[in-house]
């Protein structure tokens, strides 16, 4: 059976005006607790997860049965996330954005993890700049 690999990178939308309403160390906190809640969804998947930077995370998704396996996840986390969380009596609406890239190898003529990831942030761009969509997945015409 053809097992397939996917790479998404998220993107905490508004992080800086949060960090601004909770100052360093619970910003810090609430990172680290949006962190947990990422790992929680990812419990029955093969994949491992990244923080590229302050308020962006990769995730690495290996020998998947197929494409749909990222999509039921998206909808996971987004379920996880419907809910305001509270930190320090402030309650916060996280919105988040994904971008998705799967790596067809057989696609592309040259494909590094650098290439892969680069396309993950183009879908993810390509995300934050829709007010409708949370996730979108690359395509050459990026």
């Amino acid at each position: 059976m053809e097992q397939f690999n996917s790479l998404a990178a998220l993107d905490i939308v508004s992080f800086s005006k949060i960090g601004l309403l909770l100052g360093e160390e619970s910003s810090n906190r609430f990172l680290l607790f949006i962190a947990e809640l990422i790992k929680e969804s990812l419990e029955n998947y093969p994949a491992k997860l990244y923080n590229l930077r302050r308020d962006q995370f990769a995730i690495l998704f290996t020998n998947i049965e197929s494409y749909k396996w990222i999509d039921r996840w998206i909808k996971l986390l987004l379920n996880k996330l419907d809910k305001p969380i509270t930190m320090d009596r402030n309650f916060l609406n996280v919105d988040v954005k994904i971008g998705i890239f799967n790596i067809e190898p057989q696609r592309y003529e040259i494909l590094t993890s650098d290439i892969s990831l680069e396309n993950a942030k183009l879908a993810l761009n390509h995300a934050k700049e829709s007010s409708t969509h949370p996730s979108f997945v690359y395509d050459v015409s990026l």
